[in-house]
């Protein structure tokens, strides 16, 4: 039987509140036969909690390298020092601040080695959390209409957006990330599907990701997650298959989809002009900081996320 050797990356910053917990689901996965994790990348920028020492406790079986890094640089330049260090035929990247639940890295595995998909994500799930009800009513939203959109545009073999809260490729996949790329999932979905690469994501793959303890910390999260789409279509010439892209060329598939979650979930209909209201505020934002070539986006300023473990 052949074996299918994948390299782990970790990008953290001050995640000692969660490392523990990814860290003790990736090792007690039960791996599909013939798929082996060959090594683990754990890349700590910046941190100020101690992130980095529960990195360097984790012993595991497998190869570990530890990238401690005294200042942040940028998502991108921690995933390329990952890449440059992957030992296995394929690469599973992971937010430290996210949760793949039992089951996920082996369904992401699986879509990998055979040949399903070369390029992969897992579903996102926003977390049960501590933060505001209002707060936790919109993200609940936001992620449906998300993973709704991918799941639409999938069924339609049409190009779809890849979160980088857990994402798995091949080696042929495998190319470093521009400096200054914001939003690293969408730029590797985007040039993934530009060379033919086949993407896809796992529905069955569940991954439990943060949420914004509050309304400003969410206002100023999308803020940046629409800078960086803006940022990866001036970058490839070809826009990342979100809403707020799809929208203007695709207006009946996206109200199809946003009328699908409003019947599913009639409440998000009183939801929906705050909803839009944040959209249009960070979607302004994000123009104003496209105008003005912002930097700061490319090193994010965590928002403070509501307890969730």
């Amino acid at each position: 039987m052949q074996e299918h050797l994948f390299t782990v990356g970790i990008c953290a910053t001050n995640d000692r509140g969660s490392m523990p917990r990814l860290l003790g689901n990736i090792t007690a996965e039960k791996l599909p036969a013939g798929c082996f994790i060959s090594d683990m990348v754990i890349v700590v920028s910046g941190s100020t909690d101690g992130t980095e020492r529960i990195a360097e406790s984790f012993r595991p079986a497998f190869s570990r390298t530890l990238i401690v890094e005294d200042s942040r640089r940028g998502k991108a330049e921690a995933v390329n020092r990952i890449m440059s260090c992957m030992r296995g035929n394929y690469l599973i990247l992971v937010n430290g601040d996210a949760l793949p639940e039992l089951g996920a890295l082996s369904r992401i595995m699986e879509s990998l080695s055979t040949g399903e998909y070369s390029v992969a994500c897992a579903l996102p799930v926003p977390a049960d959390s501590e933060c505001s009800r209002i707060v936790g009513c919109l993200t609940s939203f936001l992620w449906s209409l998300h993973n709704s959109t991918m799941e639409r545009l999938q069924q339609g073999s049409e190009n779809i957006h890849l979160t980088d809260e857990m994402i798995g490729l091949s080696a042929a996949a495998v190319s470093p990330l521009p400096e200054g790329t914001v939003n690293d999932g969408a730029y590797i979905a985007v040039r993934a599907q530009h060379y033919g690469h086949k993407t896809g994501f796992c529905r069955d793959a569940r991954v439990t990701v943060s949420v914004p303890a509050g309304l400003a910390g969410l206002l100023r999260q999308r803020r940046r997650i629409l800078y960086g789409h803006m940022l990866v279509k001036e970058m490839t010439g070809s826009a990342p298959g979100t809403v707020e892209f799809k929208f203007k060329e695709r207006p009946v598939l996206c109200a199809g989809i946003l009328f699908s979650q409003l019947r599913a979930e009639p409440r998000n209909l009183l939801l929906l002009p705050l909803l839009v209201s944040v959209e249009m505020l960070a979607m302004f934002g994000a123009l104003r900081d496209r105008k003005r070539r912002f930097q700061m986006h490319t090193i994010w300023k965590r928002v403070k996320n509501a307890a969730w473990r």
